[in-house]
């Protein structure tokens, strides 16, 4: 059976990231520890059972965007009326580069470079828009799909890194 991952990649950052490739495949696992030593030696023996080797570097980083999505209700009590050409006009003038409804009526998501969250917040509230909150993902610049084959292997991956306590979050540019 083939190894779903042919490589991963280690750096170091607020949070501990480890990547691996596989048939086109990109993945970006976050984790954060006090213990951070031993999480990442939990998380290298999970992707050794996956992998064919481990090297160091973060070109796989260069295949994904750093994108905030804030999340706002119009109104200061967040109980008013959207009005999604209002809200694009908020987004042009604060630097976001996309607007959609939320997920839940009277919400509206305002997508934006990591680095401009903080500043399209601002120009939200001030535009008496209520921020419910401000998630930062790796967003990927294409996609591929995969065999039914790798997305089995990739599920399994990804079942046994979400199972570690220190798991935050990964980011795909397939869809499993």
């Amino acid at each position: 059976m083939k190894k779903f991952a042919d490589r991963v990649y280690s750096i170091r950052n607020e949070l501990d990231i480890l990547l691996a490739i596989s048939q086109g495949s990109l993945f970006i696992v976050q984790f954060a520890s006090v213990h951070q030593k031993r999480t990442e030696q939990e998380i290298r023996i999970i992707f050794k059972k996956h992998v064919a080797s481990i090297e160091s570097g973060n070109g796989i980083l260069n295949n994904f965007d750093l994108k905030s999505m804030v999340t706002a209700k119009y109104g200061s009590d967040g109980s008013s009326a959207l009005d999604l050409e209002k809200a694009e006009e908020v987004a042009i003038e604060a630097g976001a580069e996309e607007v959609v409804a939320g997920e839940y009526p009277g919400e509206v998501v305002f997508i934006c470079d990591a680095k401009e969250a903080s500043k399209v917040a601002k120009a939200a509230e001030n535009a008496d828009y209520k921020v419910i909150e401000t998630v930062t993902e790796y967003v990927p610049k294409t996609t591929v799909e995969l065999s039914d084959e790798a997305r089995a292997e990739l599920n399994a991956l990804k079942a046994k890194l979400e199972a570690n306590a220190d798991f935050l979050n990964i980011h795909l540019n397939c869809e499993t």
